[in-house]
């Protein structure tokens, strides 16, 4: 197995940090990613930002990207990761 450098995981936090400044900006005046509504945009994000904690991101630091996870999450058919959807049906 090989290594790898810290100086890597230096990068890639400085860069989960600015994407998670830019998305802050861009959601604190609006609803969604995409023309004010619930799209595949939002979908796709969802699916790395809600466990982003995960990862030592702090949430707490970004309110209009908290605000939107939880907007997404009330839609329906959208589960957390860590639900198996063969035990827990999606809210309709």
């Amino acid at each position: 197995m090989i290594a790898t450098p810290p100086a890597f995981f230096e990068v890639w936090d400085e860069e989960g940090r600015r994407a998670l400044e830019t998305l802050e900006a861009h959601l604190a005046a609006r609803s969604f990613l995409v023309a004010e509504r619930f799209t595949a945009a939002d979908i796709g994000l969802y699916a790395y930002v809600h466990v982003a904690e995960q990862a030592g991101f702090r949430l707490a630091e970004y309110a209009a990207v908290r605000d939107w996870l939880e907007r997404v999450a009330e839609q329906p058919g959208i589960l957390p990761l860590s639900v198996n959807p063969e035990v827990v049906e999606p809210r309709r």
